[in-house]
């Protein structure tokens, strides 16, 4: 059987996995949370600047609900986008946007509202990064809007970022919810998409995210660019060349796209026939895996 990524290290697990062992950490070692909490007073004065790293995995401890609606958000859009992007990508966009969050609550709570010593916990600045990223990617798989009504991925994101400018608005910074964090999240991920060159509609990259999308609506849409059989054979031989010869560092990020694309097609399938599609994909594998 042919792997579906050989980039994807399955990071959404390991992230889920650190917030629980963080979580535990937290009910049972005393002023665990006041120290790795995001608190903008402990960072002016105390130098705790770690505090924006660690405050995305702590949770309150209080409230298993927070934890567990964030780990299964987290889930839901991170392992879709860990498969399109490949973990490098997909852990350097969870960090900015996580950290992101946490300097727009910086921010705003220290300079705007009176907020310095109010602590702030959780992995919802990342996780909204996570959605926008989903939202971007599979713009049109439904999703259900407080688990009732189905919404596309793409207006989910308005949605959501309306209602959070709306209630930090009129909260005032106020309450339980750090909805600037939110909005944070959403904002450093958005200028993650305007920074990364890499990242183009016109790619191979979003072949792929189209197959994925097939898979949540569990149907195939009629406008999906497969390429022809012969394109593929062409684009198969001229790859199996090039890293026999150059090796598997030179590939580009759209062949590498396209490569896991059509692995996908033939998963299962065996080899019988010489410099058919599955026959050279084994052979590419075969040279990437050694």
């Amino acid at each position: 059987m042919i792997q579906a990524s050989y980039k994807n290290d399955n990071w959404v697990l390991k992230l889920i996995i650190a917030n629980v062992v963080f979580y535990l950490m937290q009910n049972s070692i005393p002023y665990f949370t006041g120290i790795f909490a995001l608190t903008p007073i402990l960072v002016t004065q105390e130098g705790y600047i770690w505090q924006f790293v660690t405050y995305m995995f702590l949770h309150s401890p209080v409230s298993l609900i927070h934890i567990l609606f964030n780990m299964y958000a987290l889930y839901l859009f991170g392992s879709a986008v860990e498969q399109v992007w490949g973990s490098k990508k997909f852990l350097l966009y969870y960090f900015f946007t996580g950290i992101g969050a946490g300097i727009s609550i910086f921010i705003v709570n220290n300079f705007i509202y009176d907020l310095q010593y109010v602590p702030t916990l959780g992995a919802s600045g990342a996780v909204f990064g996570m959605l926008l990223a989903f939202g971007i990617l599979f713009p049109d798989v439904e999703l259900l809007f407080f688990f009732v009504l189905p919404v596309k991925a793409k207006y989910m994101v308005m949605i959501y970022g309306g209602l959070e400018l709306f209630l930090q608005i009129s909260s005032g910074g106020q309450g339980t919810i750090s909805h600037i964090g939110h909005l944070g999240g959403l904002l450093f991920g958005i200028i993650f998409f305007l920074v990364d060159k890499k990242h183009s509609f016109k790619s191979k990259t979003k072949i792929f995210a189209e197959q994925i999308m097939s898979e949540f609506k569990n149907v195939k849409t009629e406008t999906q660019a497969i390429p022809k059989v012969d394109d593929n054979i062409t684009f198969l031989k001229e790859l199996l060349e090039k890293v026999s010869k150059k090796g598997k560092d030179l590939i580009t990020d759209d062949e590498f796209q396209h490569f896991r694309y059509l692995m996908i097609m033939h998963d299962g399938e065996e080899c019988i026939y010489p410099e058919s599609e599955i026959c050279l994909l084994k052979e590419i594998d075969e040279v990437l895996t050694k």
